[in-house]
């Protein structure tokens, strides 16, 4: 579901420079002598509950030392070790030179964001009688600069009885406990909307939280079913460790159903549609905040393995459902999903100093295709094949980035096949140094496009009126956020273009793509071509008359399967031209496909 490109065949392929007043994204340099580090692994010993209050914790002082300058790194999962090795190897030159020093208890780390950021107390939250207040105390956490902890005692071993009952005994200056649900008229009837809906009122409408930043990560519930509807998902798929970013940017948290017909796992006795009326109403906040002006960044997802998909409503169709409802309010996700979706560092690795611009590879030219046999001699006749190209995904998140895109673009097999690696533009602002080294070692036969459907994940019909949410027309503001980034990393063909639930694609819709976000074309999703079919076939004379292409599955991990779906394309009709989309696949596993289908079926 959630994730063709413009390699090296598309030759007509148009380079564009966009005229932008907004400035790329360039981190800061500066990095403390000291960066201190934080090893967070023995929580998987430790009982759901206490792994959770540790997790938020750590998250929390993570987010807000890491605020300014990057200062705390926290070992959680294998991508965090190997990415610190990388850094520490030269990429990262003030990092390469700063001292390591270990912080081994807790109680450190507290006193820690006490010296370096000023924190001066505690967000008491009651996350065992009303989970949602965990997601409520990591807005009041960025908002307020205060430590989330849960008001729980178990024999003197919990946070609430080490920090604040005991030890440096930190001051509760905001309290959430025995506060929901609400009285009388103000309430929803629901604790856990009433929660959400006080964390609006004093949050977002008083402009104390980011407009540009919102966080949809599963709240204290997770810890009554940690290892989802597997029952084996480890402590890490909570994702709370990832709120480091959020918390730092004073993101707005919130873990609601997008579904108004069914009530929700974790608050099954709610007037139905509560969920669904009270994100509404916090998106609707949010758009006020700004008008309309520019988009909202949603870190996180909706949490599939553990809410909101059931025997009504599976799993992509909620994913669809969520880009469907966000995209009418001006908001992108960058999309933290199941089940690789854990990113520890993102407040840390933000300050990465990104160059101002990267230029990819120059496209092959005609007569590079005519040497190679694609066009005919002294001619623009394409000869009769079958041609293809490859969509590498699925990098519209993050937290994916983080944890599995290396291991697939360091595969000593990249070089030997022509790849469109999709890495959205908009993750460069979370996890910058994935786009540095990749710059950095860009062999002659990759190129970099972006994922869905752009520089985010939205649906593009609902930037456009009629909206889903009554709301006015988004075109300019989604243009104004995709041209700088596509700018700075030398972008100029958008990926995919996923529509879900909003319906097939217009033409209205592709010709605002081809001219305002990126003119060497697109690629749609199968079957969702305003044409009716799946050819090519370029927007329109206005728009610079753009290729469109239609995106097709392969297989994952299975070659012979990927070689029996490209060869069945073929249907001898003259010149072909197809984009397959991968998903987690490693260089090897597309050089292997190439390699078997020639060896079937020729050049």
């Amino acid at each position: 579901s959630k994730r063709a490109t413009d390699g090296s065949l598309m030759t007509y392929l148009v380079v564009v420079v966009f005229a932008v007043a907004a400035a790329a994204i360039v981190a800061t340099a500066a990095t403390p002598a000291t960066v201190f580090t934080y090893d967070l692994r023995y929580v998987n010993k430790l009982s759901p509950r206490d792994a959770y209050e540790h997790q938020h914790l750590v998250a929390a002082v993570s987010g807000l030392v890491n605020r300014h300058h990057a200062h705390l790194y926290v070992l959680f999962t294998n991508a965090d070790a190997a990415w610190l090795d990388y850094v520490r190897g030269g990429r990262w030159p003030q990092l390469s030179n700063a001292t390591l020093s270990s912080v081994d208890t807790i109680e450190q780390l507290v006193a820690l964001a006490q010296r370096s950021v000023n924190v001066s107390g505690v967000v008491l939250y009651d996350g065992v009688s009303v989970p949602a207040t965990s997601n409520v105390a990591s807005t009041v956490a960025g908002a307020q600069s205060l430590l989330p902890i849960n008001k729980r005692s178990d024999g003197g071993n919990t946070l609430y009885e080490r920090l604040v009952v005991g030890g440096p005994k930190l001051p509760i200056v905001v309290s959430l406990v025995d506060r929901f649900p609400l009285k009388g008229a103000n309430s929803t009837g629901s604790a856990k909307c009433d929660a959400y809906l006080w964390a609006r009122d004093n949050y977002i409408t008083t402009n104390l939280t980011n407009g540009n930043h919102s966080a949809f990560y599963i709240d204290y519930w997770w810890t009554t079913k940690p290892g989802g509807h597997y029952g084996d998902l480890g402590y890490e798929h909570a994702n709370v460790v990832n709120h480091d970013f959020a918390i730092a940017r004073r993101s707005f948290f919130w873990d609601l159903s997008v579904w108004s017909d069914v009530a929700p796992v974790d608050d099954p006795t709610q007037q139905l549609g509560t969920d669904y009326r009270t994100l509404v109403a916090l998106l609707n906040a949010t758009y006020a905040t700004h008008g309309g002006a520019y988009f909202t960044t949603v870190t996180g997802f909706t949490p599939w393995p553990f809410k909101y998909v059931d025997d009504h409503h599976g799993g992509v169709p909620t994913e669809w459902q969520t880009a469907r409802l966000l995209s009418s309010y001006n908001h992108l996700l960058d999309a933290d999903a199941c089940c690789v979706g854990t990113m520890a560092n993102a407040a840390f690795f933000s300050h990465f100093p990104l160059r101002t611009s990267y230029t990819q590879n120059a496209p092959p030219t005609l007569a590079d295709m005519r040497a190679a046999g694609h066009v005919a001699a002294h001619t623009d006749r394409v000869a009769n094949k079958l041609y293809f190209a490859f969509y590498v995904g699925d990098y519209d998140s993050s937290a994916w980035l983080y944890s599995s895109w290396r291991h697939m673009w360091d595969d000593p097999a990249r070089s030997t096949v022509p790849l469109g690696w999709a890495l959205n533009p908009n993750l460069a602002r979370r996890f910058p140094l994935a786009f540095d080294h990749a710059f950095a070692t860009l062999s002659a036969t990759d190129r970099i496009t972006t994922g869905d459907s752009g520089a985010g994940y939205i649906n593009p019909t609902q930037l456009f009126e009629p909206r889903d949410s009554g709301l006015r027309d988004a075109t300019a503001a989604w243009a104004a956020h995709c041209a700088p980034l596509y700018k700075q990393f030398d972008i100029n063909y958008t990926g995919f273009l996923i529509n879900g639930a909003s319906g097939k694609m217009t033409r209205a819709a592709e010709d605002f793509y081809a001219a305002h976000v990126a003119a060497g074309g697109m690629t749609n999703q199968w079957d969702y071509s305003p044409t009716g079919s799946n050819a090519p076939h370029l927007t329109s004379a206005a728009s610079g008359a753009a290729p469109v292409f239609a995106e097709y599955d392969l297989p994952m991990g299975d070659v012979a399967g990927a070689v029996k779906v490209i060869a069945a394309k073929r249907d001898g009709s003259g010149a072909q031209f197809f984009v397959f989309r991968t998903v987690l696949q490693t260089a090897s596993f597309h050089a292997d496909v190439v390699r078997e289908l020639r060896a079937a079926h020729g050049d």
